[in-house]
Parts: C-alpha cells; sequence; structure tokens
C-alpha cells in the first residue's frame, strides 16, 4: 500500500475516495480516528492509501481532480 493522498479537510478526503473508487483503486482511508479525537482542530490529516501498483495512476487521478498528491 502507499499513500497518495492526504488532507486535514474531510471533504476532499471523501471527494478524492469516491473517484478513486469509482476507476475502480479500491482506496484505502487512515488516521479517521485520531483525526476525529482531535477536536477538529486540523492537527492530523486524513490519508488515503492505494496498492502500490496502481500508486502512480491514482496521483494522476487526483491530481486532475485539482487536488495535490502526496508523493513522500
Amino acid at each position: 500500500m502507499e499513500e497518495v493522498y492526504r488532507d486535514v479537510n474531510m471533504t476532499n478526503i471523501s471527494f478524492a475516495q469516491t473517484y478513486l473508487r469509482a476507476e475502480g483503486f479500491n482506496p484505502f482511508v487512515i488516521d479517521t480516528h485520531i483525526s476525529a479525537l482531535e477536536g477538529g482542530i486540523s492537527l492530523f490529516p486524513r490519508r488515503i492509501m492505494v496498492s502500490s501498483d496502481n500508486a502512480a495512476a491514482a496521483r494522476r487521478l487526483i491530481s486532475d481532480l485539482g487536488l495535490e498528491p502526496y508523493d513522500g
């Protein structure tokens, strides 16, 4: 698994996750619990992970959506 996107904005995470899922990438969002526990102060971003085989294509899709993909 590779991280392809991170954000503290839950709307952007949902947007990216929806499009990645629609394109068959099977995204997995991590850090949802810690970001919920921190009380909405935007200290801990949620991260989207995809299969390492699909990471480059997923980053391109995220970029096409107008978001900044995470390149590590």
